[in-house]
């Protein structure tokens, strides 16, 4: 039987595929290029894939799921969050996670410290490299 990730906190589910289990997990706002700001959810870091589930309920156009298999990531870096967004938050998140894909591109920002871009970029190196792909992150 598979386990489900998300439930009703979250604004959708996801099952896990066999032998599938979750590495690393916190709260993240996804922004794709573009987007002037993201909605923030659970980003889950997988043995093969990330997923990212919006939290509770917002505008029915807004996205709810983003999943991205870990054979499509081709690198990623630390940036520093650009200043319309930074300026918007309550807290001081000053880095952020982009993660460059085969079809786009995603700024990963933490709601809840900007040490998590440091832990995020860490796990990622862990099981992309436990996963037998090449590391294609430099840590800036």
């Amino acid at each position: 039987m598979a386990e489900t990730i998300g439930g009703w906190w979250l604004a959708s589910s996801v099952e896990l595929e066999e032998g599938e289990t979750v590495r690393y997990r916190s709260a993240i706002m996804p922004r794709q290029r573009g987007e002037i700001t993201g909605v923030p959810g659970e980003l889950l870091l997988t043995s093969n894939r990330l997923v990212w589930i919006r939290r509770g309920l917002t505008l029915p156009f807004v996205r709810r799921l983003l999943e991205v298999p870990l054979g499509d990531i081709e690198g990623w870096s630390v940036e520093r969050v650009p200043w319309w967004i930074r300026w918007r938050m309550l807290w001081s998140i000053r880095r952020m996670v982009r993660v460059r894909t085969t079809s786009e591109v995603f700024d990963l920002i933490p709601v809840d410290s900007s040490a998590d871009a440091d832990d995020w970029v860490e796990a990622l190196e862990n099981v992309i490299a436990g996963a037998g792909l090449a590391s294609r992150g430099p840590r800036r």
